[in-house]
């Protein structure tokens, strides 16, 4: 087997034990399991799974291919031994079934919901928040010109602050129209109780009032940083694990939005929402691909 094909064997598998879900790198010359785990000290527990993505594998040996492409151009070595690039999959949109949209609405709008939960929810759900923009979604800062005058709280502002990620040769994306995110006025009835509750929360947890990030953890609230993506992804598992008895994706949730938005109002309509031109109208043409939460034995969990 050439070196370029045990690379590839290398980041397609992965041994992952059944006890503990400990991870050990395959080995393309050897492939029998190892018969210990050194996390849990079963015998015999593991099992050959799947390591990288396709597009994963594809970027990685694309990279390789080119150093050694450089390498041979300037005299380093003899032969590029990346013989072959790794093809690109047929583009495929994936998302969850539209029925389960419904289940997290109702939750979104009910009064006993926990705020972080439901406002997390209702920015992916009903804007098409992805994860980098709900880390560095802010509250907005109105100032008052006379001390005595209280500041306005969130349900009063109404609105929320997106900035637009910086453009790098990976992603092009524009971002969206404007960095001021408006709630819409029909939904005020049930919304603003909300943002009450989630201010309520927010203010109960900050011990920094320089920090202006929307969503904060234990630990940032005592700084002036932002959460991680591993916090937002564990809050739409706990909701979704709850609702839904599954455990969903915060990239996939956000498509599955993003396909009723286009069903709705066209394609067109994710211009507005963040996504590049390509991007927004591969959703009127690209085969779309239902696929299922992942039951609870399988979701992995991250605390903080």
């Amino acid at each position: 087997m050439k070196m370029s094909e045990l690379y590839y064997v290398y980041l397609a598998w992965q041994w992952k034990c059944s006890i503990c879900t400990q991870a050990v790198d395959f080995d393309p010359h050897q492939r029998q399991p190892p018969e210990v785990c050194l996390g849990c000290s079963s015998l015999h527990c593991f099992t050959q799974t799947s390591r990288y993505s396709h597009n994963t594998i594809r970027q990685h040996c694309s990279k390789l291919f080119v150093f050694f492409e450089w390498a041979l151009n300037n005299k380093l070595t003899l032969i590029n031994p990346v013989k072959h690039k790794v093809p690109a999959l047929t583009p495929t949109i994936k998302h969850y079934p539209l029925e389960i949209i419904p289940h997290l609405c109702e939750y979104i709008s009910a009064p006993s919901a926990e705020p972080l939960e439901a406002l997390v929810l209702y920015l992916i759900i009903f804007h098409a928040l992805s994860v980098w923009e709900l880390q560095h979604a802010e509250i907005p800062t109105v100032l008052s010109l006379q001390k005595n005058i209280i500041p306005l709280s969130l349900p009063d502002t109404y609105y929320i602050i997106v900035p637009r990620p910086k453009p790098s040769r990976g992603s092009r994306t524009p971002g969206r129209p404007s960095t001021r995110l408006d709630f819409p006025a029909a939904a005020s009835s049930w919304l603003k109780p909300l943002l009450e509750q989630f201010e309520a929360q927010r203010q109960q947890m900050l011990k920094n009032n320089h920090n202006r990030y929307l969503i904060l953890t234990s630990q940032s609230a005592h700084r002036t940083t932002r959460a991680s993506q591993a916090f937002i992804q564990q809050i739409i598992s706990q909701a979704s694990l709850r609702l839904l008895g599954s455990h969903c994706d915060c990239n996939t949730l956000r498509k599955t939005a993003a396909v009723m938005f286009a069903d709705q109002g066209g394609a067109g309509t994710l211009r507005w929402l963040g996504w590049e031109y390509q991007q927004a109208f591969a959703y009127s043409w690209v085969q779309q691909e239902i696929v299922y939460p992942k039951p609870f034995e399988t979701a992995s969990r991250v605390e903080f």
